[in-house]
């Protein structure tokens, strides 16, 4: 903001104030207005965060894997469970959830050449 428009503001709040003292109850109550704006502003929307109830959504994720089916460890993951590409056959699902997320068959107990392992859902494949 330039030097000029700086002290224009300041001299129109002092105009401002000077009216606030007048006699003359409108003007007063119209310059006490426009110098408290801000103030108001303030606390309205202190007041509305105050009083809302937001509550946070909840992301719902499904995985469409049932027991019995067969499936296959994604190429890019055979190295984290450290097997190789065979089949694995579902015997079972586990259910997480967190605050803000739900998550249905996220863990899936296999059975195949590497035993019984439990793998996430979204590191497998069907097999057709």
């Amino acid at each position: 903001m330039s030097r000029l428009n700086k002290s224009l503001l300041k001299k129109a709040k002092q105009q401002l104030a000077q009216q606030r003292k007048s006699e003359d109850a409108d003007i007063a109550e119209r310059a006490e207005n426009i110098l408290s704006r801000r103030k108001n502003r303030k606390a309205e929307r202190r007041d509305t965060v105050r009083e809302s109830d937001f509550e946070r959504p909840v992301t719902k994720v499904g995985w469409n894997f049932l027991p019995g089916e067969l499936v296959q460890i994604k190429r890019r993951n055979r190295p984290y469970y450290n097997t190789d590409d065979s089949c694995y056959l579902v015997i079972g699902a586990r259910c997480q959830s967190w605050e803000n997320r739900e998550e249905t068959n996220s863990h899936l107990e296999i059975t195949g050449p590497a035993g019984i392992i439990v793998v996430r859902a979204a590191h497998l494949k069907k097999v057709l």
